[in-house]
């Protein structure tokens, strides 16, 4: 295969070249290179191009990075060759005070951790396997893995030729061999056997709704794992915040999603009953909720969470209970539009809103911290604390549930809120206490429902948008609504 190096056919219009001796090392053509990117990014010089001159640039970058993709996947295949080795001494990883070959990865190329692991799986399906004791296997892909290397197929559409070829278990091998053929020539927009070019080259969204047809094709019953291989391939795992929001990713055994998801529906069927409201009000109040099934779902799945996170069955973390920290100060803590520092599930600082601030203030306790400017700690006491377990249990027996009218959420699943915040004087108090869910909690500030004690009694008064009658109702317990007969 013929060695990319930043020659005449890797140059990019008006952007001079600088020239390389034949002694120069790898190192340094990969310099030359960089610098070449570097002032093409300039305005001066995008802004000179012609349309024909740009559209070839864009071209020849989009290559070029499908090349630069082809090498550090080559070079993550080494780097599994250096990690896989006899003796813990030798292995690469330690040498830099690495855990392993992610860690190694991540540290010195400066991706994220998830990219890393795509480019180490993606060298280990294509690159020649590594096992014990230095013993390699060849690649079972050969096609796909010469078009790679060649920067002829993006990293996203090998990766997913590579899951469709793997997955076929029961196709014969001239099947797979073809559909290797198809595949690749579609990516690459070349066909393997005269190399001319069949252009264009299909982009990551067609090659994967390619990749879906061929696996129907290839796995027509479809695909079965074994019941040894389903245990090894469930997991769960919590992504890097984006946008103010942490994806969720993983595959769970059907007994585990059976689990949840009857728990999840538990809390999300509007037909359940478990609070109501008073007689004197109107029997069928707009909900006003506009949340999506998915939204649904997941503020289930919070009060699910915070009902574990309750429970004395969980094991202690340092000899407390779960714990979310949030960092502020006081100003912002009394400030409507303040911000605080919440402990990620990472263990990394998160910005968060006055919201979150305000409601980790509501239900939790709040320490005071102080220290000086050099960061020494110098006092710290406990002014609030939450709702204790005892008070608990008596605003249940009185409320019974979240007090919105209409809401029909369960004790169990409520949080307790300060009716009067603390901030303006208001006590944890089961007189200053009501039962509110998940979503009504964080939010009762841009709802409009008011709530407000009458002789350690929730009221609640509901907002235009409800076309409700604007004035205070009682919350009564739904078990006590009505008299037993006799």
């Amino acid at each position: 295969m013929e060695e990319i190096t930043p020659n005449s056919s890797w140059a990019i219009p008006g952007v001079p070249h600088r020239a390389t001796g034949d002694d120069q090392s790898s190192n340094g053509a990969i310099d030359s290179l960089r610098e070449q990117l570097i002032q093409l990014v300039s305005p001066l010089i995008a802004d000179s191009l012609s349309d024909e001159e740009f559209t070839q640039t864009l071209r020849s970058v989009a290559q070029l990075k499908n090349a630069v993709d082809a090498a550090l996947v080559t070079l993550a295949h080494e780097t599994n060759k250096r990690t896989v080795l006899p003796s813990l001494s030798q292995s690469l990883p330690p040498k830099y005070a690495c855990s392993g070959d992610a860690h190694y990865f991540q540290t010195i190329s400066q991706l994220s951790r998830t990219e890393s692991k795509q480019f180490l799986n993606l060298a280990k399906a294509l690159g020649q396997e590594v096992l014990l004791q230095g013993h390699v296997r060849p690649s079972a892909h050969v096609h796909l893995t010469e078009a790679f290397r060649s920067g002829l197929v993006t990293r996203g559409s090998a990766r997913m030729i590579s899951q469709t070829l793997s997955g076929a278990k029961g196709a014969s091998a001239e099947h797979v061999a073809y559909a290797e053929k198809c595949l690749v020539e579609a990516a690459s927009g070349t066909d393997l056997g005269s190399g001319n070019p069949i252009p264009p080259a299909c982009h990551e969204n067609a090659i994967q709704t390619m990749c879906s047809t061929w696996d129907h094709v290839l796995n027509p019953d479809g695909s079965e794992p074994s019941e040894a291989e389903l245990p090894r391939r469930r997991f769960l795992t919590l992504g890097t915040a984006k946008d103010g929001l942490v994806p969720l990713k993983g595959l769970l055994e059907p007994q585990t999603a059976a689990i949840l998801g009857q728990t999840l529906h538990s809390l999300t069927n509007p037909k359940q009953t478990t609070t109501d409201t008073h007689p004197d009000e109107t029997d069928a109040l707009p909900a006003g909720d506009d949340r999506t099934p998915g939204n649904l779902r997941h503020d289930a799945f919070a009060a699910l969470l915070n009902l574990l996170s309750r429970s004395d069955q969980l094991p202690s973390m340092g000899g407390s209970p779960v714990t979310v920290m949030i960092q502020t100060t006081v100003e912002d803590l009394q400030d409507p539009e303040g911000y605080g520092w919440m402990q990620s599930h990472h263990g990394n600082p998160l910005p968060v809103g006055a919201t979150t601030v305000h409601q980790g203030a509501c239900a939790g306790a709040i320490q005071h911290i102080s220290m000086n400017r050099k960061g020494k700690l110098i006092s710290q006491h406990t002014t609030q604390r939450g709702f204790t377990s005892q008070q608990r249990r008596a605003i249940t027996v009185r409320d019974g549930g979240c007090v919105i009218p209409g809401c029909t959420i369960p004790s169990n699943w409520c949080e307790v809120h300060h009716v009067l915040p603390h901030a303006d004087g208001g006590h944890t108090k089961t007189s200053n206490g009501v039962l509110l869910c998940w979503y009504h909690h964080r939010t009762l500030s841009s709802s409009g429902w008011l709530i407000r004690m009458k002789g350690g009694v929730p009221q609640t008064k509901a907002p235009p948008w409800t076309n409700a009658p604007r004035r205070w109702s009682t919350h009564r317990h739904p078990q006590r609504k009505s008299r037993p007969p006799g």
